[in-house]
């Protein structure tokens, strides 16, 4: 008979080592995006996609292995779960690093969305101002979404 949780040693290092990887990977994304890189963007949201298929993989695999100790998917129960295995210090310690390897990973994720959304809207006001409008103004949508035209755009003049 094999243990309660027997995937979780060999899950739980595994997905440590993939959240770290995809925290260098949001890294080196931080970096790209600050240097406006597009061309060096496109492989690495290749590879922070399957990265992330990975973490879900693993994070299923950890959830099966809860569910089969006959726990839920809860903080608490993983720690009650890791506490019943035969060598529980190195899988606390993996648990732990993953946690914060995510909580790490999170916070980069939204700091480059918050970076992109940034840029966007700084984009789409300079846009808006070679179009001949106020680069202050905004894009209006009208009732059913669709953009409104624009007040105040000008003809720059002729080619």
């Amino acid at each position: 008979m094999t243990a309660p949780g027997s995937l979780l040693p060999r899950v739980l290092p595994q997905l440590q080592a993939r959240l770290g990887e995809l925290r260098d990977l949001l890294r080196e994304e931080q970096s790209i995006i600050g240097q406006r890189d597009m061309e060096a963007l496109q492989p690495l949201l290749e590879r922070k996609t399957q990265l992330l298929h990975q973490v879900e993989k693993l994070d299923e695999q950890r959830r099966k292995a809860l569910r089969e100790a006959g726990f839920e998917d809860g903080s608490q129960d993983m720690e009650n779960c890791l506490a019943i295995q035969p060598d529980p210090e190195p899988l606390t310690a993996a648990w732990a690093a993953a946690l914060s390897l995510l909580r790490e990973c999170q916070a980069l994720n939204e700091s480059n969305g918050s970076v992109i959304h940034q840029s966007m809207a700084l984009n789409e006001r300079l846009l808006n101002a070679l179009r001949g409008g106020s680069a202050d103004e905004s894009a209006a949508y009208g009732p059913e979404g669709t953009r409104t035209a624009t007040h105040g755009v000008r003809n720059l003049g002729k080619a």
